[in-house]
């Protein structure tokens, strides 16, 4: 029996026309999956966020039905007062959390509490990324998101002089209870469109959310643009704040009735007042929501 000796010249390793092949094919792979997964994630993250508002909004229900239908004050409801001696830090500053903190649980917060539902998944991304550069930053106080959720103040809402903003109970709606927030997810930075104009001029600190008529010398809170909102453009304002210019991005409301849905905060409509952003039109409850005068106390 004769053995063949191995020719090592006959070994053939790839050549670098097939090297590059190799590499452009999965350079394309990786092209075509990393956007799906990020789309799968992002939808994903949708998904939490709209079912976190659904549990806030049975919280709300099993509330009023338990109080005859009367809304608590959104400045108070959740946490008792403004509690932290930062009140721009407290939607990150665990330590006047109700969760840590029980003596800061405000009327709401036991049918709240052990929900796990208080942060969209989404805002914890822009939360690490942006935390820090909030308006009035302590940054004594580490960024541990608390809650990306707010109370449209519209419902049980007082001003400064204490003074019912808009109504107290639920049997006053005059508008549909399929057209009113009850929650929304609240930008926490400031928002102005291409031309310059502001559609927010409040951030995220309480859970208390008042979007203004036009007519208002604020336009003050927005709802949050965390979804869809790939390519969102940030602009650092002397070193302290941040403010969105970019018009993209939706934000998830739970409304009166029960549904959520999103919206574009960049919505709006022209009235003889002036603009009205959708945050606005989605919030103001009562039948003069386009008024010339500001329908509501200041």
């Amino acid at each position: 029996m004769s053995v063949r000796n191995w020719d090592k010249s006959q070994e053939r390793g790839f050549t670098l026309i097939e090297l590059l092949v190799v590499i452009a094919i999965i350079a394309l792979l990786m092209a075509m999956i990393v956007p799906a997964i990020r789309k799968a994630k992002a939808h994903a993250q949708t998904v939490v966020c709209k079912t976190n508002l659904k549990q806030y909004s049975l919280a709300m229900t099993t509330y009023l039905n338990d109080n005859d239908g009367i809304y608590p004050d959104s400045k108070q409801a959740i946490y008792k007062t403004k509690h932290t001696s930062h009140l721009p830090c407290q939607w990150h500053d665990a330590e006047v959390s109700p969760e840590n903190n029980p003596d800061n649980a405000g009327p709401l917060w036991p049918y709240l509490t052990n929900m796990g539902a208080h942060l969209c998944p989404s805002f914890k991304g822009f939360a690490k990324r942006y935390g820090e550069a909030h308006i009035n930053h302590n940054a004594s106080i580490p960024i541990e998101p608390q809650y990306s959720y707010s109370q449209n103040h519209y419902l049980g809402g007082h001003n400064s002089a204490g003074e019912v903003v808009a109504i107290l109970k639920e049997s006053e709606l005059s508008r549909p209870a399929a057209s009113v927030a009850m929650f929304v997810e609240e930008s926490m930075w400031f928002m102005q469109n291409d031309n310059g104009q502001v559609v927010a001029s409040h951030v995220l600190n309480d859970t208390t959310f008042w979007t203004r008529h036009p007519g208002d010398q604020y336009y003050g809170d927005s709802v949050a643009t965390y979804h869809k909102n790939l390519n969102v453009e940030m602009q650092l304002i002397a070193g302290t704040y941040i403010t969105q210019t970019k018009e993209s991005g939706t934000g998830n409301v739970a409304f009166c009735d029960g549904h959520v849905e999103m919206i574009e905060p960049y919505e709006f409509q022209e009235g003889s007042a002036g603009r009205f952003y959708k945050s606005y039109l989605v919030a103001y409850p009562e039948r003069d929501i386009m008024a010339n005068e500001v329908p509501y106390k200041r």
